[in-house]
């Protein structure tokens, strides 16, 4: 049988009735299979401490391992894969493409990367803090609410464009007097498609990136770096009728390898945004389970525009460097501290950042302000 580690040793608690409230409210969550991560508990542990008046509880990083040592609470996965590459082209597609950047004098505020990903909006995570008497950690049933996200932003980093998101819904109710900060488009299945995105390079890329290089004084003159999707139209159909703003296609199965936006800046939109969901979930007064079934399309647009606004010029120019290693410009982005510093102490210092998300998709916050 699993014990508590030290448990002998350890300092009794100086909160034991938050504890007790805590450790009951982890327990109910469990008998249902309800992920909880360190982040939901902290959350819950602040919100006890408030209802009970302990001013002085701070649920630090601290308070959380000994809750786990003397709780016997523990870690455990929940019962992608990586496409295939090609090493051997990246080299060749590398100098083909400073090649183009040097015939078409283009510096990085006019390279530009687009891709798209799938979220589960409503998502829990795929690992969990378990009791002492579990000893395995059986999942429950996933939402099958997911959307597609495209983000794109240049080399420099100093241009992220308005992300692009596909939903099923043509008119979703939560979105009754919404402003919404990103693009909403509607697919059967919420995924892109050829006509969707040649509609995103002309009504959106095309005027945004104008908009931007007449900003930067710069020859109104782009490309749109993209892997070779089926959902993504051909060379000839993207491009303006001067030529000017073009595409150009990454070889086949290169992605991990070369993407920009595959290199981090996805990732970390995505970790941004479950921080920012799960945060809202722990700190409501209902079950988790009860919380997440009330997050609308709406909040999770919110969350997600937070989470790309959170991505800074440095870390996207860093994901460039895959494709530009000198990938150096003249503007005044710093080097990015959060990009060497651990996963765990990157997620820790953004939730110390982060405003109340729960309060924020209340109010109905208009990022575009």
């Amino acid at each position: 049988m699993l014990k508590p580690s030290k448990k002998c040793t350890l300092k009794k608690s100086e909160n034991p009735k938050l504890e007790k409230q805590l450790y009951s409210w982890f327990l109910k969550q469990r008998e249902h299979n309800l992920p909880i991560s360190g982040e939901m508990i902290k959350q819950k542990a602040l919100m006890i401490g408030k209802n009970l008046n302990i001013p002085t509880f701070t649920a630090s990083e601290g308070w959380l391992h000994r809750f786990k040592s003397r709780h016997g609470v523990r870690f455990l996965k929940i019962t992608g894969e990586r496409l295939s590459s090609n090493p051997e082209v990246v080299d060749p597609f590398k100098q083909k493409f400073i090649q183009m950047m040097e015939e078409h004098s283009l510096n990085s505020n006019q390279i530009y990367n687009a891709d798209e990903t799938g979220l589960y909006w409503q998502l829990l995570p795929d690992k969990t803090y378990v009791s002492i008497n579990e000893k395995t950690a059986p999942g429950m049933k996933t939402s099958k609410q997911r959307i597609t996200f495209l983000g794109c932003a240049n080399a420099s980093g100093l241009h992220k464009l308005k992300p692009l998101i596909i939903g099923k819904s043509n008119a979703p109710r939560s979105f009754k007097n919404f402003k919404n900060p990103l693009i909403y488009r509607n697919t059967k299945k919420a995924r892109m498609t050829g006509q969707i995105f040649k509609d995103w390079f002309f009504k959106n890329f095309v005027p945004e990136v104008k908009s931007f290089l007449r900003s930067m004084n710069l020859q109104q003159k782009a490309v749109l770096l993209l892997d070779n999707a089926p959902s993504h139209p051909s060379a000839e159909e993207l491009k303006t009728a001067d030529g000017m703003i073009f595409v150009m296609f990454l070889p086949p199965n290169v992605t991990p390898l070369l993407q920009p936006m595959d290199q981090n800046i996805l990732r970390l939109t995505k970790l941004y945004y479950r921080n920012s969901l799960l945060s809202s979930i722990a700190a409501s007064e209902e079950s988790i389970a009860t919380a997440l079934k009330k997050i609308t399309l709406r909040d999770a647009i919110l969350h997600l525009s937070s989470a790309w606004d959170k991505l800074t010029p440095a870390t996207i120019k860093k994901c460039w460097n895959v494709v530009m290693p000198n990938n150096d410009v003249s503007d005044n982005a710093a080097d990015d501290p959060d990009d060497e510093v651990p996963l765990n102490i990157l997620q820790q210092r953004w939730r110390n950042e982060n405003v109340d998300m729960r309060s924020v998709c209340r109010k109905g916050y208009d990022f575009t302000a």
